[in-house]
């Protein structure tokens, strides 16, 4: 069965004067390898749901396939294995192809894996507590350093600023890494008023 594109976690919504605990809807990210009859040929990041079309679209816009008619059908092993069957009389080197890296339609870590590689050399982290007023300025602070943003208003951001960890917008996968790791996640900060997504115990007041 495909996972669900969303999920559902508990989380503290804080502002200048209180604290209430609520559910939060975060995109899920999870890792996708494509193979070719029975070659691998990539990894990606995606939200499950469209899974075919987006095999289908890598196919054609990386130039492993030259066109639609080139694809058989698309088999699905699991929820994280697609394999493609090629019409009959079309081959592909995957050799010329195969990536020995995550491709990735997401900003940050790939993937279970990838969680796994970071806490080989990653770990937790020591205790520490941050104060509600430092989280207050995060975002005046980050938007003071994206000119390009105020421009266009088309730019994503990621920050880590001193003594708060990652001020990042939070996925499933974020959540996870923080959790593993003993950090700090804060999400949506505007003025008074953020989300804590994991460790809330870092707060100061």
């Amino acid at each position: 069965m495909l996972s669900e594109p969303v999920r559902t976690i508990p989380i503290v919504r804080r502002n200048a004067t209180e604290k209430t605990r609520v559910n939060d809807t975060v995109a899920v990210e999870e890792p996708l390898e494509i193979r070719i009859e029975e070659s691998p040929l990539a990894v990606t990041m995606r939200t499950p749901g469209q899974d075919r079309d987006l095999v289908i679209g890598f196919l054609l816009t990386e130039g492993i396939l030259l066109a639609p008619n080139e694809l058989n059908s698309i088999r699905s092993l699991n929820d994280s294995v697609l394999t493609v069957q090629l019409a009959q009389g079309v081959t592909v080197d995957t050799a010329r192809f195969q990536r020995n890296m995550f491709i990735s339609s997401s900003c940050g870590v790939c993937g279970k894996a990838s969680i796994e590689a970071v806490q080989l050399v990653a770990a937790p982290c020591k205790e520490f507590k941050v104060n509600h007023g430092v989280i207050r300025q995060l975002t005046r602070v980050l938007r003071d350093h994206q000119p390009t943003f105020d421009a266009t208003g088309g730019l994503h951001a990621a920050a880590l600023f001193d003594l708060t960890g990652e001020l990042i917008t939070p996925s499933s996968l974020a959540v996870d890494l923080a959790e593993s790791l003993g950090l700090l996640l804060v999400g949506f900060s505007r003025g008074d008023t953020f989300n804590i997504y994991a460790g809330e115990h870092h707060l100061a007041d």
